[in-house]
C-alpha cells in the first residue's frame, strides 16, 4: 500500500509540474499575441493617417481642375467620350511636401493617374505631364481593326502525297472475286469516284469476259457497282463453294511437297471467303489426306496443328526417302 501511495504521489507531482509548465507557456503565448495585436493596431492607425493625407491631396487636385473644366464649352461631350478626354496638370502645392506613402499600402483607385484609351483597346496609364505611357503599346494591337472581331485564320490546306503509279488489274474471266477485290483497292488508293467504278473496270475486261460484258450492257442500260459485281460473280463463278470444295477434296500430291502445298493453298484460299466457318483443323486433315502414301503416316504421327508444320514434317520425310532411295 505504501509503495502504491508513493507511486501515485510521484505521478501527481509530475502531472502538476507539467500542468504548471503548460500554464507558463500559455501565458507567454498570450503576452506575445497581445504585443502583436498592439503592433498591428499602431500600423493600422498610421495607414489610416496616410490614406487621409492621400485623399486630401486628391481633393485638392480635383478642386484645382474644376474651374478649367467648367470654362470649357464641350465638357459634357468630352466626359462621355473617353477617347477625347483632356488631361490637366494639377496645381503645384506651395506647402511642405507630403510624407512619402507607405509602400506596403496600395493607393486608392481615385489616386491613380487617369487612363487614356487608344483605338478602343484597354486603357494605358500615362503621366500627369502628358509624358509617354507607362506601358508600351502591345505589338499584337498594332494594325487591328478598331471595331468588330478579327476573322479566324483560314484552315490549313490538306496536302496529299501522290501514290505511286500502279496498273489497273485486268480480267479475262479467271478468279472473279480476286479481281473485284483488287478493283476496290485501286479505287480507294486513287480516290476514284464511285459513279466511275463500273466504267473504269470495264476498260480492263478482255477476252471472253469482254464479249460477255458487251452483251450484258445491251440488257442493262444503267449498271451500278453492286449490280456489276453480282453479275461477274454469277457469270464466272456459278458453282462457287461446291466447285471449290470438290477441287480441294480431289487434290492429291503428284510432285514435290512444295508443289503440292502451293496447289493446296490455291484451293484453300478460294474456299475461305466462301465459308468462314471452315477451321484450320479441317484444312490440316485434308492436307494430310492428299500427301503421298509414303509420307502420310510419318507426318500424321507428329500431329501437326498447321499447314506450315505439316509441310515441314513432310519435306523432312521426303528428304529421308530420297537419301534411302537407290541411285541408278
Amino acid at each position: 500500500m505504501k509503495t502504491q501511495t508513493a507511486n501515485l504521489t510521484a505521478l501527481m507531482e509530475k502531472l502538476l509540474s507539467r500542468f504548471d509548465e503548460e500554464m507558463g507557456l500559455a501565458d507567454k503565448r498570450a503576452e506575445a499575441q497581445t504585443a502583436f495585436n498592439t503592433q498591428v493596431s499602431h500600423e493600422l492607425q498610421s495607414l489610416s493617417k496616410q490614406i487621409g493625407l492621400t485623399q486630401a491631396e486628391v481633393d485638392d487636385v480635383r478642386k484645382a481642375a474644376s474651374p478649367s473644366a467648367s470654362s470649357t464649352p464641350s465638357t459634357g461631350s468630352q466626359v462621355d467620350d473617353p477617347s477625347t478626354a483632356v488631361l490637366h496638370t494639377p496645381a503645384v502645392r506651395t506647402g511642405p511636401p507630403p510624407p512619402p506613402p507607405d509602400p506596403r499600402v496600395a493607393p486608392p483607385p481615385s489616386a491613380l493617374p487617369i487612363p487614356q484609351t487608344i483605338a478602343g483597346s484597354a486603357p494605358l496609364a500615362r503621366l500627369t505631364n502628358e509624358g509617354p505611357p507607362l506601358l508600351a503599346k502591345p505589338d499584337d494591337q498594332i494594325g487591328l481593326p478598331e471595331r468588330g472581331f478579327q476573322s479566324a485564320p483560314a484552315p490549313r490546306e490538306e496536302y496529299s502525297v501522290k501514290p505511286p503509279k500502279h496498273h489497273f488489274p485486268r480480267f479475262d474471266g479467271a478468279a472473279p472475286r480476286v479481281w473485284l477485290d483488287r478493283c476496290l483497292a485501286y479505287f480507294e488508293l486513287y480516290h476514284v469516284p464511285q459513279h466511275n467504278w463500273v466504267a473504269t473496270a470495264a476498260l480492263y475486261v478482255e477476252g471472253h469476259a469482254a464479249l460477255w460484258l458487251r452483251a450484258f450492257r445491251q440488257t442493262h442500260p444503267v449498271i451500278t457497282w453492286d449490280l456489276f459485281r453480282r453479275a461477274v460473280e454469277e457469270e464466272f463463278g456459278p458453282e462457287g463453294f461446291e466447285s471449290a470444295m470438290h477441287d480441294l477434296l480431289q487434290l492429291r500430291q503428284t510432285g514435290t511437297v512444295a508443289e503440292y502445298r502451293q496447289q493446296f493453298e490455291v484451293h484453300m484460299y478460294n474456299l475461305i471467303p466462301l465459308d468462314a466457318t471452315l477451321s484450320s483443323k479441317f484444312f490440316v486433315t485434308q492436307f494430310l489426306l492428299g500427301l503421298k502414301d509414303e509420307l502420310r503416316a510419318a507426318v500424321r504421327i507428329q500431329a501437326p496443328t498447321s499447314i506450315t508444320r505439316a509441310t515441314v514434317f513432310a519435306r523432312i520425310q521426303e528428304e529421308e526417302l530420297d537419301i534411302q532411295r537407290p541411285r541408278l
